[in-house]
């Protein structure tokens, strides 16, 4: 009997070798679907190329992954190279991506996982014989799209605090005013630079908003900063026992449906930005479409604030706000830390400036 990961259990976040690129972050995949295929010794590498290249069209339609492990590539393997941008080869000559997956040392034929968006093992099987990975392609179309698993299951709440009528109207319209009269720019995200600096790049590709940021002296920033006091860091203490002890400068973002604005899933809680343990939105406005806060490991939900209405949320979850397809949506965004996030901040400034450099892409 091959030893498998149980259901429910969570897939490890490691970086894996693959053959398209040196490290993949199996937590990068979160949102989709993934299958992992564990190959055992007697399953050659170009029959496992020739089955991700033929499940391409199924994964693209699905959105699904497919990634298979195997062992030590020949010497001077002949492969050619995976056109399928869903489908990934792992070599793993030392058994550590499988032993991480929690597949035992020695076995035949070839294990399948499949995992759901929030990446928890959700089925396993154990293919043998001669025609194991022949089952194993048979098992991966059936698991994505017979009518019970073809959706990725139940919607999930995400871990949100959701807080109402945390600014009023009269200040929500002031922070809107403040954006259109007193400048803004287009903002990306972070990214860490060779000498362990942060580069602030924009692109794009991954993100289309633009910010204005409160000036730390004005008197506008001392009332959002009262609002925060008093309405958000007791309820966040509260619910999740952690003390908010700083925040990021304010900024008033506004995704615009005339660049169709969103923002690509991401995490804020990263190397880059390590004081980020919670994301804050609070709506200024409505009148607009799309442009929904979604948590892809948690569902396809999108939630949509009432004006002044805020949300709080760790900054490791993943989540992405999807287009804006009319109007403008204005939001009053920060980070909040505690004391101990605090000075990661303040060593940052004086090692490398207050301001990350900027850079733009595309």
């Amino acid at each position: 009997m091959v030893d498998m990961p149980e259901i429910g259990d969570p897939l490890p976040w490691i970086m894996v070798p693959t053959t398209r690129e040196p490290l993949l972050p199996l937590n990068g995949l979160a949102g989709h679907r993934v299958i992992i295929g564990v190959a055992g010794p007697e399953i050659d590498s170009a029959s496992i190329v020739t089955a991700l290249e033929n499940a391409a069209t199924m994964l693209g339609d699905l959105d699904a992954y497919w990634l298979v492990v195997t062992g030590a590539l020949p010497d001077n393997p002949a492969l050619p190279s995976i056109r399928n941008p869903r489908g990934r080869l792992l070599p793993d000559p030392d058994g550590t991506t499988r032993r991480a997956l929690g597949v035992s040392e020695v076995f035949d034929g070839m294990v399948s996982l499949r995992a759901n968006p929030g990446l928890r093992v959700t089925e396993c099987a154990h293919h043998q014989g001669p025609k194991a990975l022949q089952q194993a392609e048979h098992w991966l179309a059936q698991a994505l799209t017979s009518p019970e698993q073809r959706h990725a299951g139940p919607e999930v709440d995400a871990p949100v605090l959701m807080i109402p009528d945390v600014i009023e109207a009269a200040l929500r319209d002031r922070l809107i005013a403040a954006w259109s009269e007193d400048g803004h720019e287009e903002t990306g995200y972070l990214r860490q630079d060779g000498d362990g600096s942060v580069i602030h790049v924009v692109n794009p590709a991954r993100k289309r908003r633009s910010d204005h940021f409160l000036d730390e002296a004005d008197a506008l920033t001392a009332l959002v900063h009262a609002r925060i006091r008093h309405r958000v860091a007791p309820w966040v203490e509260r619910a999740t026992h952690f003390r908010i002890g700083f925040a990021e400068r304010y900024r008033v973002a506004c995704y615009e449906a005339e660049t169709s604005g969103f923002f690509a899933p991401h995490r804020d809680f990263s190397d880059t930005s390590p004081h980020r343990h919670f994301a804050m939105t609070i709506a200024l406005n409505d009148g607009f479409a799309g442009g929904g806060l979604r948590f892809p490991e948690f569902g396809s939900r999108e939630y949509v604030l009432k004006p002044g209405q805020a949300i709080i949320y760790a900054g490791t979850l993943l989540h992405e706000v999807t287009p804006v397809t009319a109007g403008r949506r204005f939001a009053l965004v920060n980070f909040l830390t505690n004391r101990e996030g605090a000075r990661s901040v303040a060593d940052y400034q004086r090692d490398h400036g207050a301001t990350p450099e900027h850079k733009t892409v595309g």
